[in-house]
């Protein structure tokens, strides 16, 4: 019998304790192989340099032109929620404190309506340089199941103790920017993260522990291409948006860093007693979003499933074990994942190839694609203005920030939180080793080709741009 390979001859990559939050992050890998450093720094690590020289009067220009935040429109603030990556933060769950804070806002509620709850508390922890100001809030909102979109009816400030409604002017438009804000960074630091660093510990040991002609391997693999290295450099190197130094002049976030990594333990630690943060824990299938961005999303991920349902099934009696000990070895990392006696029951091994998969590239590419198309005068990262404490506040829209605050945002924007595809989904190849093989890849490609181009929701991000992996 040959001798199985393997991809580090088994002494590869391992998950370890974050060494930030060994207790409220997620494993990190802070050990690659230099050959995954090179090519990060060849494709992705020479972009961020060229932009970094290229793109600043791009980004003067951009500060000149609107050098503060906007003023939303309560229509405009709740589309934006609603029909972005933002809807992710929609919780139909109202837990008692929130229902107590809401109380005259919801004593006439109508049946025919749906109210849902947005979150971001999150923003207690973070610690605003001199001259800037933070607040934690959260929002209520209403929709009328016969038309499809939400209408915000209150904001309040938890730091203020202060419920703002529509009626109270000035005030109202700035609570509203301070739910944008927390919304800007509960996206950018809580939420989107969860699509990159537990998926850590699966991309190291499926690398390590599988031999390379590994059925399980193979259909990962690609989706692996440049992630270890792009997270590693988010969690550890000083040049990271989220150490945030501010002698970088991409530097755009409103505190240092200590504050911000809160950010990532809310969206993995989770608090307890809220429902809109649940800590993480392994799912076969997406987690719930009461949006059209769900369907959108759900529609790539039916077609992955419809594949790795077709592969399964034709993975080696012989390939078993190592599949077994894999899934032991991760399961001992992600709360949730499938055990080696768990792995083949039913859907299980399915639901997580696909989940795998359908991650690190639709989910995560649409996340960064959709957030980048909005204005980023819309999103609020640096607050000048206090936050409002009685409906009686005013404040001058210019003093909201500075020409500085834009410009650091938009370069910051180009460089990190846009999407810059360097090997695309549609190009994929699993290098599967039978003619059937092969023709459920070809049938996976027909079908991504079906979704694009039958869409039954807003098109989020088109087929040829979506990255075959975390590349951004």
């Amino acid at each position: 019998m040959d001798k199985p390979q393997y991809l580090y001859d088994r002494k590869g990559p391992w998950p370890q304790p974050n060494p930030a939050h060994p207790f409220g992050e997620a494993p990190a890998v802070v050990h690659i192989p230099k050959k995954e450093k090179r090519t990060w720094y060849w494709n992705i690590g020479l972009r961020y340099m060229r932009n970094m020289l290229t793109y600043w009067p791009v980004a003067l220009y951009k500060a000149w032109k609107n050098p503060s935040w906007e003023i939303l429109s309560d229509e405009t603030f709740s589309d934006q929620i609603y029909t972005s990556p933002l809807s992710k933060f929609l919780n139909k769950t109202i837990d008692k404190n929130l229902l107590e804070i809401f109380d005259d806002l919801l004593k006439n509620k109508d049946a025919n309506d749906e109210y849902f709850v947005a979150d971001f508390i999150c923003m207690k922890d973070v610690r605003p340089f001199d001259g800037m100001h933070v607040a934690s809030s959260v929002v209520l909102f209403k929709k009328d199941k016969a038309v499809d979109k939400l209408n915000v009816l209150g904001i309040y400030i938890y730091e203020r103790k202060y419920l703002s409604k529509p009626e109270h002017g000035q005030a109202w438009d700035l609570a509203k920017n301070y739910a944008m804000m927390g919304a800007t960074y509960r996206i950018l630091l809580s939420v989107h993260p969860i699509l990159h660093f537990p998926f850590d510990s699966v991309n190291a040991i499926t690398k390590t522990c599988l031999p390379i002609d590994n059925t399980v391997f193979k259909l990962l693999y690609p989706h692996f291409q440049f992630t270890l290295t792009l997270n590693n450099a988010v969690l550890e190197l000083p040049t990271s948006p989220v150490v945030n130094h501010q002698h970088h002049l991409y530097a755009g976030f409103c505190g240092p860093q200590d504050g911000l990594e809160t950010l990532l333990v809310s969206g993995y630690q989770g608090y307890e007693g809220n429902s809109s943060f649940p800590p993480y824990e392994w799912s076969l299938e997406p987690e719930m979003i009461h949006s059209d961005y769900y369907v959108y999303l759900m529609n790539y991920y039916n077609a992955f499933r419809k594949f790795t349902d077709g592969v399964v099934p034709h993975i080696p009696e012989s390939e078993h074990d190592a599949i077994k000990k894999w899934a032991n070895y991760i399961a001992d990392l992600l709360p949730g994942f499938p055990n080696g006696d768990e792995i083949f029951e039913g859907d299980k091994l399915s639901g997580t190839l696909a989940k795998v998969m359908w991650d690190l590239s639709v989910a995560h590419a649409t996340d960064h694609h959709a957030y980048g198309t909005i204005p980023i005068n819309r999103m609020p990262l640096r607050m000048r203005v206090p936050p409002p404490s009685t409906k009686n506040d005013t404040f001058k829209r210019k003093d909201q920030a500075k020409f500085f605050d834009i410009f650091r945002y938009a370069l910051e924007w180009k460089l990190f939180f846009t999407d810059c595809t360097v090997t695309r989904l549609i190009d994929v190849d699993y290098k599967l080793a039978t003619p059937h093989l092969q023709k459920l890849q070809s049938n996976l490609i027909e079908d991504f080709n079906l979704v694009d181009k039958n869409m039954p929701v807003k098109k989020y991000m088109d087929l040829d741009k979506i990255a075959v992996s975390i590349q951004y």
